[in-house]
């Protein structure tokens, strides 16, 4: 079998969204059994910007599309979804255990406008030089 590369593009240190997606990858290839290599990237890395560069768009997160595109977005509620989910229904007992659907929900707005604005928004989802999804965690 073929081993797999797959990056989740993110903020580093890990937000919640993106910590959650990377650990949700990471349970799916053990899971499955999948030979893969999962790697988490910094949307500032050099190898996001080309990846992003690819695509006619440049890595970045729902502050950066909220600022670019003013889109109104009521970060206390955003920051108190953090605080107050202890990841009850979460993967992961690592920073990722702090999202939730209703983080995602809280920042659709960017999510829908991001690639208009020329934003690739973490979390990003690439398998092999494919991009899967991006702005939100996907369904498992």
């Amino acid at each position: 079998m073929l081993s797999k590369e797959i990056w989740i593009i993110g903020t580093e240190p890990p937000c919640p969204r993106c910590d959650h997606l990377t650990q949700m990858v990471k349970d799916i290839v053990s899971t499955l059994g999948i030979q893969a290599d999962v790697r988490h990237l910094a949307y500032t890395d050099h190898e996001a910007k080309r990846f992003g560069e690819s695509l006619g768009l440049q890595p970045g997160t729902a502050k950066d599309v909220a600022r670019i595109a003013s889109v109104d977005v009521n970060w206390d509620q955003v920051l108190t979804l953090i605080d107050t989910n202890k990841g009850e229904s979460s993967c992961c007992s690592t920073t990722g255990a702090k999202w939730s659907p209703d983080l995602d929900q809280a920042l659709r707005p960017c999510e829908q406008i991001a690639q208009k604005v020329g934003i690739m928004m973490t979390p990003v989802l690439i398998m092999d030089g494919q991009l899967l999804h991006q702005g939100s965690v996907p369904d498992r």
